[in-house]
């Protein structure tokens, strides 16, 4: 069985119905109401049912791969997060991939949850600060223990520069498909190639002058959709025929996942080649490092017996020693002063 057809087939068994309105009049009577198209507790319980309870910790335990997710507060003005289980190893990931889809308008911002110590569910941030129960930032210790989080998309679309500084990554494959950045790097594709670069540069120029000149007037904080960056090293976008903002907000069919599976898969082979040529790359570095690091294994060590022990070799010091007879006693520093 193919990749392709593993994935469709898996599509097919998972219930990926995570809205609950499917109609115009129900999406806008839930929008006047709460503030939302969708509820985001239907969001988390099919998550839940989903993913299980597992930890960003637990999961790396079990498979040895790093899952990262985006996320950044809605009451307060700190700076966005980069959870994994580094950063935040006790937070629950169906929590966290439900506040990173609270886009606005969507989801409502949501809390998330951690599991301390004893097992219980809590706040993600009394966790992280370790707080005691009843303390600012404990649960019921305060607006602390209520803080709220969303999309990080809004603020930290791609976090390069956090990947970059945690786990080394200095080449980045990015699938786009933000209903916000989609239709922009259609027309970008469209354009020469010196006109895009020319509006992308005045659009950011205008979106950043916005917020230094708007900020104490108006909230400015979402023009940082347009202002953060868009596109890794290999940019993978969503087709035009898949674009529509109307299926993004409302359940798809197994015959849309099928086709939608289709059109990426074919969008992924246009950009083969850029990845083969990079992993190339990547492939010669480690074979030369793999290369050196077996010869200087059999490199013959007796050439050290013979030499005073360095702070920056410990495992020469015994090796020093044996040999000392060789070099005779060794010479106190510094030297007695002959009397005459």
């Amino acid at each position: 069985m193919t990749t392709s057809s593993s994935i469709l087939l898996a599509c097919r068994q998972i219930e990926l119905s995570f809205f609950n309105n499917e109609h115009t009049v129900d999406l806008a009577r839930h929008f006047l109401a709460r503030g939302a198209l969708h509820d985001s507790a239907f969001l988390q319980r099919k998550l839940q049912q989903l993913l299980g309870s597992y930890t960003f910790l637990e999961a790396y335990e079990r498979t040895g791969r790093i899952l990262n997710v985006s996320v950044c507060p809605a009451d307060t003005n700190e700076p966005p997060r980069l959870l994994n289980y580094l950063t935040a190893p006790q937070a629950l990931i169906w929590s966290a991939v439900a506040a990173s889809s609270a886009f606005p308008g969507l989801f409502q911002p949501q809390d998330i949850l951690a599991r301390d110590a004893r097992g219980d569910q809590v706040p993600f941030n009394s966790v992280a600060a370790g707080a005691a129960p009843g303390a600012a930032g404990a649960p019921g210790g305060g607006l602390e223990g209520a803080r709220r989080w969303r999309d990080g998309s809004l603020e930290l679309d791609l976090p390069t520069a956090l990947l970059g500084e945690m786990f080394n990554c200095n080449h980045f494959i990015v699938s786009q498909c933000n209903p916000h950045i989609v239709p922009l790097l259609a027309l970008k594709r469209r354009l020469g190639r010196r006109m895009a670069n020319l509006l992308e540069l005045e659009l950011r120029h205008r979106c950043l002058q916005a917020q230094w000149l708007l900020s104490d007037v108006i909230p400015t904080k979402w023009l940082t959709l347009f202002t953060q960056p868009w596109e890794g090293d290999v940019t993978i976008v969503l087709p035009n025929a898949l674009y529509s903002i109307g299926k993004s907000i409302t359940n798809p069919t197994s015959a849309e996942l099928m086709r939608a599976t289709k059109l990426g898969e074919r969008h992924v082979w246009e950009k083969l080649s850029a990845i083969e040529a990079n992993c190339a790359v990547e492939a010669t570095l480690d074979a030369c490092l793999a290369r050196l690091t077996n010869k200087a294994r059999e490199r013959p060590l007796g050439g050290l017996a013979n030499r005073i022990p360095s702070w920056l070799c410990m495992s020469s010091r015994p090796a020093a020693a044996a040999g000392r007879g060789s070099l005779g006693r060794a010479r106190r520093w510094p030297p007695r002063r002959r009397r005459r």
